[in-house]
């Protein structure tokens, strides 16, 4: 994937993440089922992966790390898939 080349499914969670900021209920509704927004979104969520959703605040900051530099791949632009996403995921 080149910078001039935006990645779908990347493209997808950070406006998602974008309306969680900017929409309370959104944003409840993505903390309640994480899954069943990504899949509202577009994003593959397939059966048998748990999604969690972190909120930061002032007295908890969350810092996810993806799965591992022996799983890294290069992204289709095209993915969806939440698993294939999680090896690189950053907003």
């Amino acid at each position: 994937m080149t910078p001039s080349q935006p990645n779908k499914g990347l493209e997808h969670l950070r406006r998602i993440a974008a309306t969680a900021l900017d929409d309370d209920a959104y944003r409840q509704r993505l903390l309640d089922d994480p899954a069943g927004v990504l899949q509202e979104e577009g994003i593959a969520v397939p059966d048998g992966v748990n999604v969690v959703v972190h909120e930061n605040t002032a007295e908890e900051v969350h810092l996810a790390l993806p799965t591992g530099l022996k799983n890294e791949q290069e992204l289709n632009p095209d993915e969806t898939d939440i698993r294939t996403l999680n090896t690189g995921m950053h907003f």
